[in-house]
This record gives structure tokens, sequence and C-alpha cells, in this order.
């Protein structure tokens, strides 16, 4: 839901995404990862959870192995979150409709 809130908001700005759902980080379709990083300039790989060894670790490692791209990862930076209403932990820890739209805009600058 926040990475279409946020491509929709973009396409405001004449700036065009295109997202892919990862359902799976194991087994993980490399082949069909793939075919995405050819045909985008920049990947953003959004996770609602620690990063470390996640959907980020993966598509770094498929772009290390077949399409050198920058990926950046947003997500939990090694931390240890509170619980509470899922929406505002996301918009505390920077991951955030708005947090989707500046990390690209910023990438893309």
């Amino acid at each position: 839901m926040r990475a279409l809130k946020a491509a929709e908001d973009l396409k405001q700005e004449k700036i065009f995404i295109t997202i892919v759902n990862v359902p799976t980080l194991k087994p993980v379709n490399k082949e069909a990862i793939a075919q995405h990083l050819e045909s985008n300039k920049l990947v953003i790989a959004l996770e609602d959870h620690n990063i470390i060894g996640g959907l980020g670790s993966t598509i770094a490692e498929i772009c290390t192995e077949t399409i050198p791209k920058r990926v950046i990862i947003m997500g939990l930076k090694d931390i240890f979150p509170e619980s509470r209403e899922a929406e505002s932990l996301l918009d505390k820890y920077g991951m955030g409709v708005n947090d989707i739209i500046q990390t690209i805009q910023n990438a893309l600058s």
C-alpha cells in the first residue's frame, strides 16, 4: 500500500516507478528480479522488518551476479522496535509514504 501510494504521488512529478512484489525470499525468482533490474535505473528494497538478510540483501546479491545497480534498502536498521499500530511505527522508523518519496527524490537528484 505505501509503495503504491508513493508511486501515485510521484507520478505528479513525472517520476515513474515499477513496483515488484517479492512474496518469498526462499525460493526467490532470480530471473524475474533480474528482468526488472534491466529496465530500471534505481532499485529500492522496501521492507517492513529488519534489513539484515532480507529482501534488500537478496536483491543486492542478484545485482552483483547479474546487472550491477545502486540498491537502497529501506527498513529497520538492526533494532528491536516497540509494538503498536503498524502505520505509526512505519512512519516513526522511516518507512512511511513520505519517507519513500523523499528517498526516491534524493536518489534521483
